[in-house]
């Protein structure tokens, strides 16, 4: 990896001891969570391990469910794999809420630039957002240009929602910009904001 990342190289002690620290740390939260696990074992009833124990395990300890569920056999008990089941739907659905919120600025506005959007951005011309400034830290990024104006999906009368201008009539909007040091959303990561 010291080819693609030369930084790793540079900077082997720094991020070996790092790592060194994430697997104390896992290591402390690993114990912390056996005995939470030993605590909420002694008070099942009906040797059914609760839903909402798992649950507490995986979000606070970061337990995946399939070790609870071992722990849970080894010390004869089973676990309320349905109700875990339901009390991660609801927390999924949670995430998606609070992301919508996320995306919609607070605003209520659907803010998500989709296939209707970025079809519409070429055929006007407008060219892909240079984001080779994100690996430069530390650096001011200068001479941005706007290139489109985004009101949100739905607010205007082809439901696209680009404008020529916008005011704070408008609330939360976009920028499409020539050049930019944020990094986007892609494979899982989030993306940046300001």
């Amino acid at each position: 990896m010291g080819n693609t990342f030369p930084e790793l190289k540079e900077k082997q002690e720094h991020v070996t001891s790092i790592i060194k620290e994430e697997e104390e740390s896992f290591g402390k939260t690993l114990d912390i969570g056996l005995v939470m696990f030993k605590k909420m074992a002694k008070k099942t009833e009906n040797g059914i391990f609760t839903a909402k124990d798992a649950h507490t395990l995986y979000t606070a300890m970061g337990f995946p469910v399939d070790l609870t569920e071992l722990m849970a056999e080894e010390v004869n008990l089973k676990l309320d794999k349905e109700g875990y089941e339901a009390l991660m739907k609801e927390e999924r659905q949670i995430s998606i809420d609070a992301h919508q919120n996320k995306m919609s600025g607070s605003s209520g506005k659907d803010m998500r630039l989709v296939a209707e959007q970025t079809s519409t951005l070429v055929g006007k011309g407008v060219k892909s957002t240079d984001d080779s400034a994100k690996y430069l830290w530390g650096q001011q990024l200068t001479g941005c240009t706007t290139k489109a104006v985004f009101i949100g999906r739905n607010e205007t009368e082809d439901k696209i929602g680009f404008v020529e201008s916008a005011s704070s009539e408008n609330g939360a909007i976009g920028l499409i910009l020539d050049k930019s040091a944020f990094y986007a959303m892609a494979g899982g990561q989030i993306n940046d904001t300001g």
